[in-house]
């Protein structure tokens, strides 16, 4: 695929006194790939109640997929810097379905329908290379290869997994109580730096001490979509449209408030700390130029967020022309309507958009936003003739 870089550019090789341009393959083919297999169990139930003013859909199922595919690290001594894919993971998802809809309001001269949807989906890695993969895409730090997500067996997708934090340090007796056995747990840390938990209580801050932070699938997604009509004349539909329980990854924050470099920052630095006496909001760490505290580490839980949200998806008002009005041009009916997209989102989120991912669809770093660029909300008008 032309998509898939398989080979850097400009690769220069010398030939004796001349140089050349050239290439080399970043990653090892695999040509025994294969599609992904997938056995899946449904079971579904579909009712009607009160003459069918009533309707309930509803679905269980699970569903195991095989040779999904992993990315494979290479051992150094094979010569090439990538990792290649690999059919070797299985992975397991199970859930529930349900649609119920309705005739609320049946009359001659006005109807009211609705549909309300709700999904549950919980999925666990069945098997996966050496059982776990600590860290995707990676970071280098202190402490060498450090990521932002957790893959392992018996774990979902999508946990992001870090260092948890306990504020800020404000005075000097809190950096000297954080100790164990007599020794600085941060020796290192100053008036205005974050506190970082020791999760394993061995008296050192690194990536032992990552545990989950949460995770960036939601719990429930729910729908619900109401279409109210007057004599089949005006018509307006409404689409709300919400997810709960996931949490995104907001790079963004990370790269804006990190308070180094000659770029902007966002107004939350304002509350950092800055002195004893104006210690600012608790969690918003002093600007300092030498950060050897390491306060701007990006896999910790200060930017995790909640991704909750509901949100106005679309709200259409329709007027359908009486056809009295064309009955002598060819024109089999007509309509003006009025059209909003993403119009109102509800949400706890700093970011531009809680829906969206910067890495797509990859189910692998999924709910990850580094500056990535939020739906739009739209207004359109326009009239619909049929001939």
């Amino acid at each position: 695929s032309s998509s898939v870089n398989m080979y850097p550019p400009e690769i220069a090789y010398a030939f004796g006194e001349t140089r050349m341009l050239g290439t080399w393959p970043l990653s090892i083919p695999n040509e025994s790939l294969s599609w992904e297999e997938t056995t899946q169990h449904n079971l579904g139930l579909d009712m009607a109640l009160l003459n069918s003013r009533f309707e309930l859909t509803l679905d269980v199922y699970n569903k195991l997929t095989e040779g999904v595919l992993v990315l494979i690290r290479p051992p150094l001594l094979a010569g090439y810097a990538d990792e290649y894919w690999k059919n070797s993971g299985i992975i397991e998802n199970s859930g529930i379905e349900a649609l119920l809809s309705g005739r609320i309001i049946s009359r001659s001269n006005f109807s009211w329908a609705s549909d309300f949807n709700f999904s549950i989906n919980r999925n666990t890695i069945v098997s996966y290379p050496n059982g776990e993969n600590k860290g995707f895409p990676f970071e280098l730090d202190e402490n060498g290869r450090i990521g932002l997500t957790l893959i392992r067996n018996g774990e979902p997708l999508g946990n992001f997994y870090g260092l948890k934090t306990d504020g800020v340090f404000t005075t000097q007796e809190e950096i000297l109580a954080h100790s164990k056995n007599g020794e600085l747990i941060q020796p290192m840390a100053e008036l205005g730096d974050i506190k970082f938990v020791d999760d394993n209580n061995d008296g050192v801050i690194d990536g032992n001490d990552r545990v989950i932070l949460g995770n960036a699938f939601p719990d429930a997604v729910f729908g619900f979509t109401n279409r109210f009509a007057y004599k089949s004349r005006i018509v307006l539909s409404v689409f709300l449209f919400a997810q709960t329980g996931n949490e995104v990854y907001n790079h963004t924050r990370a790269v804006l408030e990190s308070m180094t470099g000659d770029r902007n920052q966002t107004t939350r630095v304002l509350n950092r700390w800055q002195s004893v006496d104006n210690p600012g909001d608790g969690i918003t760490p002093r600007a300092t130029r030498y950060d050897n505290n390491y306060n701007r580490r990006p896999y910790t839980d200060r930017w995790i967020e909640d991704g909750s949200f509901i949100r106005l998806r679309n709200v259409t008002l329709t007027y359908n022309i009486p056809a009295r009005y064309f009955e002598k041009i060819a024109l089999t009916n007509a309509k003006i309507y009025v059209t909003g997209q993403n119009l109102i989102t509800l949400t706890n989120y700093s970011g531009f958009d809680p829906e969206i991912s910067s890495n797509g669809q990859n189910a692998y770093f999924p709910g990850y936003d580094l500056g990535g660029y939020p739906q739009a909300k739209s207004v359109l008008a326009g009239i619909s003739v049929t001939f």
